[in-house]
Formats: C-alpha cells, sequence, structure tokens
C-alpha cells in the first residue's frame, strides 16, 4: 500500500513540474506578451496542482492519525468554513448554495478533519457538475447532513468503489483520487455513517448520519 501510494503521488506530482519547467522556460524567450500571460496562467495552474496533491496527501496521512486532538464541533460552522474556503471555485463556476439548518449539530471529532470531509464533498459536487446551472444543497436535520448535487451523477456499478483509494470514476476530471478516500477514513473515525443516492446526468445525494445529541435551533 506505502509503495502504491509513493509511486502514484510522485507520478501526479511530475506531470504539472513538467508543465512548470517547460513553459517558465518559455515565458524567459517570449517576447510576446499575450503568449507570456497565456504561459504564465498554466503555471499558476500547475502549482495549484501540486498544492491539492501535497493537502490531499497531508490530510491521508492525518485521518490516519490516531493521536489526533479531539473537540466539541459545531457541524454548521465547520460547514460554513468549508464553503468559504471554496469562495473562489464556488464564485467561478456559478454554484449556487442552498444551505437549509433545520437544527444545531453538535459532534465530538477534529475540526480540521470534519472541515475537510465537508470541503471534500462540496468539492467534488462543483467540481462533477456539467450543468449550466449548478446547485448545490445542503441540509442538516436532526443528526443527519445530506448534501445534494445536480451534477454528472455515478453509475450504480461503481457506488461501491467511490471511496476507494486512488479510484478515480471519470478520467476527464483531474484529481488524486484521494477525496473521498480520505472522506470515508474520517468517517470511520468518528463513526460516521455515509450512504449515497445517485442518477446518471441527474446528481448525486450523499447522507451523512452522526451519532450525536442534537440541539434545535430557536
Amino acid at each position: 500500500m506505502l509503495l502504491n501510494y509513493s509511486y502514484i503521488i510522485s507520478h501526479d506530482i511530475k506531470n504539472p513540474l513538467r508543465t512548470i519547467n517547460m513553459f517558465t522556460q518559455k515565458i524567459l524567450i517570449e517576447t510576446n506578451i499575450e503568449k507570456r500571460t497565456k504561459y504564465s496562467k498554466l503555471v499558476e495552474s500547475a502549482v495549484k496542482r501540486i498544492d491539492s496533491i501535497i493537502t490531499d496527501s497531508l490530510f491521508f496521512s492525518k485521518a490516519t492519525n490516531k493521536n489526533v486532538p479531539i473537540e466539541e464541533i459545531n457541524v454548521i460552522s465547520s460547514i460554513e468554513e468549508s464553503i468559504n474556503s471554496l469562495y473562489e471555485s464556488i464564485s467561478q463556476n456559478n454554484v449556487t448554495i442552498n444551505k437549509i439548518f433545520k437544527n444545531d449539530l453538535i459532534i465530538n471529532g477534529n475540526y480540521s478533519l470534519i472541515t475537510n470531509m465537508f470541503q471534500n464533498f462540496i468539492s467534488n459536487g462543483i467540481k462533477f457538475n456539467d450543468k449550466t446551472n449548478k446547485i448545490l444543497t445542503i441540509i442538516i436535520s436532526e443528526n443527519d447532513v445530506f448534501i445534494i448535487d445536480n451534477g454528472i451523477g455515478i453509475e450504480q456499478d461503481y457506488k461501491d468503489r467511490v471511496f476507494e483509494t486512488f479510484y478515480r470514476i471519470n478520467s476527464d476530471y483531474e484529481g488524486t483520487g484521494l477525496g473521498l478516500s480520505i472522506v470515508k477514513k474520517i468517517a470511520d473515525r468518528f463513526n460516521i455513517k455515509i450512504s449515497i443516492q445517485s442518477e446518471l446526468n441527474v446528481g448525486s445525494t450523499f447522507k451523512l448520519s452522526f451519532n450525536s445529541k442534537v440541539d434545535k435551533l430557536t
């Protein structure tokens, strides 16, 4: 597992590094401003790709660490922070976020990991969506959180594999194949049950069931 992990991560980092090397060389000799701007954007995109790979790798490691601190977490605050951290992506992709919080939900866990879990779900809801009007709805009801998108959906044959490490359902979309496997490790760590309902070209609903006392909003 470790050898496979190292190989795949190294391979994923090499590609954007090659892009950075090639286009920085072009920028040094190119005199056309438009072309230099184009090359600079490609370098920036490659840097973001490497940053994403490293971030996923760090959270993958953290999710398996048994010594992370446990604290009381307000799930609404965690979701709000996840949305705020993805503001640029939400804005650029013209995504409508609907929030329906019927009650407070307080759990015990690690704030950083729980927030990363929600961020992965929301990020995937944005990424795997080819609709003109992208809609993501987040509902808290009792001890459950529902994350609903109107994206490309998941084939029934692949639903059980989406949480496998390095498994990528659609190669047309960039990714490390770590995102949902990190989610699963975090969920297992804090006894969160995840279920999926999905239909191709219609969208997906991820239900997260927490074992926790719920405080009603007033």
